[in-house]
C-alpha cells in the first residue's frame, strides 16, 4: 500500500476491523437465531452429532474463530482511543470531554441494541469499560502492559472458578437453566410481539447488564493492550515493523497450540453436552487460546495488506471496517428480521447459519464501498461523530470536491 504513513495505518486498522466484524458475525449468528445464549449461560453446551457437517463447522469455529475476533475488536478499540485522544489534543480540543461524549453516545447505541434487538450486545460493555481507559491516559507504557496482564488474569481466574462449581450446584444450575429456556422458548414463539419484547426487557436485559462487572476486566485488559501497541508505534511505520509482525504471528500461533491440544483432549475424553465441568474447562481453554491467536491474526492481516497483494479485495474489507458501527448493528437487524419473519428461529442447522452469515457479509461488502463513495462516513458513524463533536468542531459529513 503506497500511501502516506497515516493513511496507510488507518487503512490497515480498518481492514483488520472488517475481518473482526466477519468473525464476530460467524460466532454470533448461531446465538441470534436460537436460544443458544441461554444454554451457554447455564453451562449447557449444545453439541452437534459427531461426524456431521454441523459438527465439523462448529469445531472449526470454536478452534479458529470464537473468542479471537472479539478480542481483535477490543484491541482495536484501545488503539482507537490512542488515535482519538492524540488527534483531538493536537488540534487543541478538550480530548477527555470529547471522549466522554463519544462513550455516552456509544452506550446509547448499545442500550438500544440490547433492549430492542438482541441480548448479546457488546457496545454497552465497551462504553462502560471505556470510561476506565481515561484513568490510564497518562501512565507509562510499562504500566499499561502490567495492568492489562493483571486485569486479564483476574478475568481468566474468575472464569476458571466455574470448573470447581460443586456437582449439587451444577444440578441446580441445570434445573434453573431448563426453566429459563422453557420461558424463553415460550416468549420467542410469539416473536416479534409486545409480549416477546416485554420478556426481553424483564429477563434478558437484566441478565446482560448483570454481566457488566464480570466482563470489565476482560474488555479493559484488551483495551489497554491495544493502547499499549499504539503507544509503542506498532502501526506507525508498517513497512519497518514487518519483522515485528512476523515474530508476533509466529509467537501467537505457537502459544495457541497448547490450548488447541487441551481442547482436543477435553473434547475426546468427555461429553461436553452432559458434563458441565468439562464444558467449562473446554471453554476456558478456548478463551485462553483466543488471545494469542488474535495477535497472530492481527499480524498476518497486517503482513498481507502491506505486501501489496489482494488490494481490490482488501478495499472492500476496509470499507466494511470503516463502517464498523453501522455494520455491527445491521448484523443483528438483518439476522433477527430474517429468522422471525421466516419462522426459522431455532430451526436453522449450523451450516444454515453459516449461509445466513455469508449472505449478510456479502451484502455489507457490497453496500459499504457504495455508501463511502458518496459519503465520508457510514450513517451511524456520521451520527456518532456529529454527537461527539457537536459544538467543538464543525464537520462535513458529505464529501466535497
Amino acid at each position: 500500500m503506497k500511501q502516506g504513513d497515516g493513511r496507510e495505518r488507518m487503512a490497515v486498522l480498518d481492514i483488520i476491523r472488517g475481518f473482526a466484524l466477519i468473525g464476530i458475525l460467524v460466532v454470533n449468528v448461531h446465538l441470534m437465531t436460537s436460544l443458544s445464549f441461554y444454554y451457554m449461560s447455564f453451562g449447557m453446551k449444545q453439541v452437534p452429532e459427531a461426524g456431521t457437517v454441523d459438527y465439523w463447522i462448529s469445531l472449526i469455529v470454536e478452534f479458529f474463530v470464537e473468542g479471537s475476533f472479539i478480542s481483535i475488536f477490543s484491541i482495536l478499540f484501545g488503539i482507537g482511543f490512542y488515535l482519538f485522544m492524540t488527534k483531538a489534543k493536537s488540534k487543541g480540543w478538550q480530548e477527555k470531554k470529547l471522549f466522554v461524549r463519544r462513550l455516552l453516545i456509544l452506550g446509547l447505541f448499545g442500550l438500544g441494541h440490547l433492549i430492542f434487538f438482541w441480548i448479546g450486545d457488546i457496545l454497552f460493555y465497551y462504553a462502560v469499560s471505556g470510561f476506565a481507559l481515561l484513568l490510564f491516559y497518562k501512565v507509562k507504557d510499562r504500566t499499561l502492559l502490567i495492568w492489562s496482564a493483571i486485569l486479564l488474569t483476574v478475568f481468566y481466574t474468575l472464569y476458571a472458578s466455574q470448573i470447581f462449581i460443586p456437582e449439587s450446584f451444577q444440578q441446580s444450575m441445570q434445573t434453573e437453566g431448563e426453566t429459563a429456556i422453557a420461558a424463553a422458548s415460550q416468549a420467542y414463539s410469539q416473536a416479534v410481539s409486545f409480549e416477546w419484547w416485554l420478556f426481553r426487557l424483564n429477563v434478558e436485559v437484566p441478565l446482560a447488564l448483570g454481566q457488566v462487572v464480570f466482563l470489565i476486566p476482560y474488555v479493559l485488559g484488551l483495551f489497554l493492550l491495544g493502547f499499549y501497541t499504539a503507544r509503542k508505534g506498532w502501526f506507525r511505520n508498517l513497512s519497518a515493523n514487518r519483522p515485528l509482525f512476523k515474530k508476533i504471528a509466529a509467537a501467537g500461533l505457537v502459544l495457541a497450540l497448547p490450548f488447541w491440544a487441551g481442547m482436543t483432549y477435553v473434547r475426546l475424553q468427555n461429553d461436553l453436552g452432559a458434563d458441565m465441568s468439562a464444558y467449562f474447562m473446554y471453554d476456558l481453554l478456548l478463551r485462553l487460546g483466543a488471545l494469542p491467536l488474535a495477535m497472530c491474526y492481527i499480524s498476518i492481516i497486517t503482513l498481507l495488506v502491506t505486501s501489496g497483494k489482494f488490494t481490490s479485495f482488501f478495499k472492500r474489507i476496509e470499507a466494511m471496517g470503516r463502517m464498523a458501527l453501522t455494520n455491527y448493528l445491521s448484523h443483528t437487524v438483518l439476522v433477527v428480521f430474517f429468522v422471525h419473519t421466516t419462522g426459522l428461529f431455532g430451526e436453522l442447522p449450523v451450516w444454515g447459519n453459516m449461509l445466513l452469515a455469508a449472505s449478510v457479509i456479502m451484502l455489507q461488502l457490497w453496500w459499504s464501498p457504495l455508501l463511502l463513495k458518496k459519503y465520508q462516513y457510514g450513517p451511524l458513524e456520521a451520527l456518532w461523530r456529529k454527537g461527539t463533536y457537536a459544538g467543538a468542531v464543525k464537520t462535513s459529513l458529505r464529501k466535497t470536491g
